[in-house]
């Protein structure tokens, strides 16, 4: 089911008839889709109670230069008071926290607290051009000079710690 509950504010001024983004409430059921979809799963973790959750709603999230670059996305919401299980599988203890996986729940990109248009749009970026370089090099059957030549020049994941959790990505606990 997919759901705008993330836009609680619809009558704040400005807004109306603005483009928003669809959000699932469901990790399991967006990272089926991601995997059909090929495409990242991007997962907002938010309180109802986190003022800076809040902010990344009104603001960031509904931006429209941030709305657009999430159509690349598979988008899931977390409210850490009703899925506190899902914020302990990812290991989030920090609200807001945005959370970029790939197909296979491997994390690319975590950034936690505050976060406004200007810090979120690299990211985003970033997290497209990764994960469609790697759908590119995909080994098939009998693809062994490709892979090879893949390791040699594929770009490093990013790992500036301001924007990451893990370096190098790892599995999420499932």
């Amino acid at each position: 089911p997919v759901t705008f509950r993330i836009d609680q504010n619809d009558t704040q001024p400005g807004h109306d008839g603005l483009a928003r983004i669809s959000f699932i409430e469901n990790c399991d059921i967006g990272l089926r889709l991601a995997d059909f979809a090929n495409k990242p799963l991007l997962i907002v973790f938010r309180a109802a109670w986190c003022r800076w959750s809040m902010a990344l709603t009104q603001q960031t999230l509904s931006d429209p230069s941030i709305v657009a670059l999430t159509d690349s996305f598979v988008c899931v919401q977390v409210d850490a008071d009703r899925h506190a299980e899902t914020c302990l599988q990812y290991n989030v203890t920090q609200f807001p926290t945005i959370l970029i996986v790939d197909t296979e729940d491997n994390e690319i990109i975590r950034r936690s607290g505050h976060t406004m248009v200007a810090d979120l749009t690299p990211l985003l970026q970033g997290a497209l051009s990764s994960s469609q370089i790697a759908a590119h090099h995909l080994p098939t059957d009998g693809d062994t000079d490709v892979v090879q030549k893949t390791e040699e020049t594929k770009p490093a994941t990013t790992t500036d710690t301001l924007h990451t959790a893990k370096s190098p990505p790892q599995k999420n606990a499932r």
